[in-house]
């Protein structure tokens, strides 16, 4: 052991192989300890359990229990003061699960509940059957839930009991459904209060008890019970269902007024538990009712855990007492050694005068002889020495002058190199900035165009709008005074769905809509339909609904038609208004978003989409005179770490040269493609214009390198965007230059 850590110093060594030693012995007795005390422990624990509830049958007034036999029995001072005994025997005793007493029905030959202190915490529907017992409400969360054997279940689940496999299915929903076996047997809607539903048959406060006997032949009836929110979960006189083992068991006890003490947990239909069972006497000495407390397998094993608590607490105090001992040996075991040790430790540090003085007559005064010789042959060595290290300065002072001369040089040479590279760097900002600045001056005009159209329709409407608005006036005055109030309601409806068609129709639609209204209109004998047909569909009225023919019907309708009219036509007028607000808006939202530089010099998280769709917006007037595009986006495309205006300007470069060579006349396909398994994303700009040369392919990147006429390009543009794509430690390429050309840009995916 103490060969395998040889770093550690003696005494550290056999302390910790001590310790390991001490822990094993520790963690062995302590896993044995374990085991047997909390077995022992349990057995104690049950004892006294059942000591307990001896005690507690023989506190009961048996006369008194054995008048609880009707539900009404519940509404007496009998009932009242058992109850209470019991609820405070419940919060005394923590680890009992339940606690509940039952008496003996001998005209129906069954046992049924007397006193049960357990109240339910939800409206709860109990499920019973000799194969199953379950507990069943909606939580806070609207969820349905089935509890059993001290668990709560949310969805499917299995009971095997009694060699019977019962498959529980939960299905969550408005109206929730359970199922055993693919047997619908129970429906428990969300309304408030939670009731169930079996066969059409309510299950609720009111009706509160009820047997399906109509479910197969493995399971002969469910009986069912409700129970509301903070109530009893029994009520006196309510039969008691349990399995046949059980109720023999119970059965026993009352004739033989004997206590039943389990060696194991027994299965219930409501899961496995400890069931202890004593009788309740009566003042003539016979038994009429008994005592039930319940244990589940999850509340004994939190029993058995703070035992096993309780042992590793002494365990480790067992383990810590060990190690102080340890501790103390190895420290006086190790005393001779840690007086070498510092005589080594000042000889180290140079102190050759020093010697070990030990007089232990054993091995270690023997090393300490060897060690004191061996520092004297050092001592000599030294004397030596120090006249070789005089000589040796003086090389190195020599030495010394010559690397600071050639240090300085170093230096002068780093810092001229340093601010070449900030004047370079500087000048490639200002050269993107300028070539982006020059591209954008070339789209002002476009620019200018794209929002001269959206204001003139702006000013247009706004001018039909005053008219139009003089008119309602002026029409709302005459109108309205012969008109009552229910017709009036009406017409306000009727203006109120104008102008809610976005939809634009053409010429020959129009008069088959004309038509169809005016045929309508006729059909009621309304005159002058073909005239309101023709005012209706201008506005775009698409269909004149039964409810609103008697607005025609008015000796004045030919004034109310043109009030119609008037109110649809501002109506459409503010629509136009808007759509044109919202195209001025994205254009100066696209035009800003371009003309921005970000000084911050630090990456940003952004959509390269985006970044895409700002710069075809910037170029609208260029592609709307005869180029079609054509946009495939990844939807998954995540947003990525970059520089998002200098990627604009390898955008813009890349489209600007598409539409220049296919002389504005063309289609450009847009392809952004997430490559995840590469972790980054690919945009390919694809034209349909005449290609580029297979012979100069390899200069296209090369500064001031262009084909274009003179004037209309600085052979920068390719240069700039591969400077841009380097930068992001991307990559872009020429892919192919048959039908068109096709560039390939791929931005890595990074963290910031």
């Amino acid at each position: 052991m103490i060969n395998l850590i040889p770093r550690l110093r003696f005494q550290t060594k056999l302390f910790i192989s001590n310790i390991l030693l001490t822990v094993l012995a520790c963690s062995v007795l302590g896993i044995t300890v374990s085991k047997v005390s909390s077995e022992i422990y349990l057995q104690m624990f049950l004892e006294d359990k059942k000591n307990l509830i001896l005690n507690i049958s023989e506190l009961i007034d048996g006369d008194l229990h054995s008048k609880l036999i009707y539900k009404n029995s519940a509404e007496t001072p009998e009932y009242d003061k058992l109850l209470n005994f019991f609820l405070e025997l419940s919060k005394r005793e923590k680890f009992v699960t339940w606690i509940y007493s039952l008496n003996y029905n001998k005209k129906d030959n069954q046992f049924i509940y007397a006193i049960d202190p357990s109240t339910t915490e939800y409206d709860t529907i109990w499920i019973e059957s000799k194969y199953f017992g379950f507990e069943v409400y909606r939580n806070k969360k609207e969820m349905l839930v089935i509890k059993w054997n001290d668990m709560e279940y949310k969805n499917s689940f299995t009971v095997n009991f009694l060699d019977f496999k019962s498959n529980v299915t939960i299905e969550q929903g408005e109206i929730g459904k359970i199922y055993i076996n693919g047997t619908l047997i129970l429906n428990v809607p969300t309304i408030k209060p939670v009731f169930g539903e079996i066969h059409g048959i309510k299950l609720d406060e009111e009706n509160s008890d009820y047997i399906d006997k109509n479910i197969g032949d493995e399971i002969p009836y469910i009986r069912y019970t409700y129970s509301k929110s903070g109530s009893a979960s029994s009520i006196p006189g309510t039969p008691w269902e349990e399995t046949e083992e059980f109720k023999l068991h119970a059965r026993e006890s009352l004739e033989n007024c004997k206590i039943f003490f389990p060696e194991k947990p027994n299965p219930v239909i409501y899961g496995n538990y400890y069931n202890l069972i004593a009788p309740i006497k009566q003042s003539n000495g016979s038994c009429s009712g008994i005592i039930i407390f319940a244990f589940s397998d999850r509340v004994l094993n939190e029993f058995k855990s703070s035992l096993q608590d309780i042992i590793f607490i002494i365990s480790t105090l067992t383990l810590l007492l060990s190690i102080s001992i340890s501790y103390l040996l190895s420290r006086t075991f190790s005393k001779n050694i840690n007086e070498m040790l510092g005589v080594v430790s000042r000889i180290s540090l140079g102190d050759l005068n020093n010697r070990i003085k030990m007089n232990t007559k054993d091995e270690f005064e023997e090393l300490a002889n060897n060690f004191n010789t061996m520092v004297d042959s050092l001592q000599d060595s030294m004397l030596t020495s120090q006249k070789l290290n005089i000589e040796l300065k003086d090389a190195i002072s020599k030495e010394e002058e010559l690397s600071a001369s050639l240090e300085r040089k170093v230096i002068e040479r780093t810092k001229a190199q340093e601010d070449a590279y900030k004047e370079l760097k500087a000048s490639q900002n200002q050269l993107i900035q300028s070539e982006k600045m020059a591209a954008l001056g070339q789209l002002i005009a476009g620019i200018a165009h794209e929002i001269n159209t959206p204001i003139g329709a702006i000013k247009a409407s706004a001018g039909n709008i005053k008219l139009s608005l003089k008119d309602l006036l002026i029409q709302s005055s005459t109108i309205f005074l012969n008109l009552d109030t229910n017709y009036i309601n009406k017409l306000s409806n009727f203006i109120t769905n104008l102008g809610t068609s976005s939809e634009t129709l053409s010429t020959k639609e129009e008069r088959k809509v004309k038509k169809e209204i005016s045929s309508k209109l006729e059909s009621y004998g309304i005159i002058g339909a073909e005239e309101f047909a023709q005012s209706l569909v201008e506005i775009k009225v698409r269909d004149i609904k039964t409810e609103d023919i008697d607005l025609f019907r008015h000796p004045n309708s030919l004034d109310i038609v043109k009030y119609i009219y008037n109110f649809g036509g501002l109506k459409i007028k503010a629509n136009t208004i808007e759509t044109a607000v919202d195209k001025t808006s994205k254009i100066v939202y696209a035009l800003k978003s371009y003309s921005h530089r970000d000084h911050s010099g630090n990456k940003q998280k952004a959509n390269l989409i985006n970044g895409i769709e700002t710069v075809l917006v910037i170029y609208q007037n260029y592609l709307k005179q005869g180029i079609e595009i054509t946009k495939i986006y990844d939807e998954d495309l995540p947003d990525i770490y970059c520089y998002p205006d200098e990627l604009n300007q390898v955008w813009t470069n890349l489209i600007h040269n598409s539409i220049q060579a296919m002389k504005n006349k063309g289609k450009i396909e847009i392809t952004v493609k997430n490559n995840s398994p590469e972790k980054n994303v690919s945009i390919f700009f694809k034209d349909s214009g005449p290609g580029i040369p297979p012979e100069i392919c390899d200069r296209i990147f090369e500064p001031f390198y262009t084909t274009k006429n003179a004037g209309e390009g600085s052979g920068l543009g390719l240069h700039i965007c591969k400077q841009i794509i380097d930068k992001h430690k991307g990559e872009i390429q020429l892919v192919s230059t048959g039908d068109g050309a096709c560039f390939e840009v791929k931005i890595p995916i990074l963290s910031e």
